[in-house]
């Protein structure tokens, strides 16, 4: 079932994905009982939020997990939406969910279908903060 998720990312079937994912499940803490989603992203809330329209045509909101980014009217917002925007807009995501947040988000960490972890790049590029109360909860 990974491999036909990781698969459909790519016509090529090149397992990008496999790696980090398989990385991700087997060494996050209390993630392996979780579901994956996959698909395009649609639109951005903000710098940490995306809504995932899947093959059956179901969007998906999604809290990509552990990190946090300035909200809307703060400081930074629109250059860090801007930079979500350059990594995932219109683009195949894989997305492994491991709970819902109080507004009926799925968390999850969320992958491009090159196999960069979106939420990595957003605080590599400094447009996000490794959100440390969450933190038992991220891969190292």
């Amino acid at each position: 079932m990974l491999s036909a998720a990781v698969g459909t990312l790519r016509n090529d079937h090149r397992p990008t994905l496999l790696a980090p994912l398989i990385l991700t499940l087997a060494f996050g803490a209390s993630h392996a009982a979780g579901w994956t989603l996959t698909g395009r992203v649609v639109a951005l809330s903000d710098a940490d939020s995306l809504t995932l329209l899947d093959g059956s045509k179901t969007q998906h909101k999604v809290r990509i997990a552990g990190i946090d980014a300035p909200e809307q009217k703060e400081p930074y917002s629109s250059a860090a939406k801007d930079n979500l925007a350059l990594l995932v807009s219109n683009r195949k995501v894989l997305a492994a969910c491991y709970k819902r947040d109080r507004y009926g988000r799925n968390v999850c960490r969320v992958y491009t279908d090159e196999g960069q972890n979106v939420g990595l790049e957003q605080v590599r590029a400094g447009m996000a903060w490794h959100f440390k109360k969450y933190a038992y909860e991220q891969t190292t």
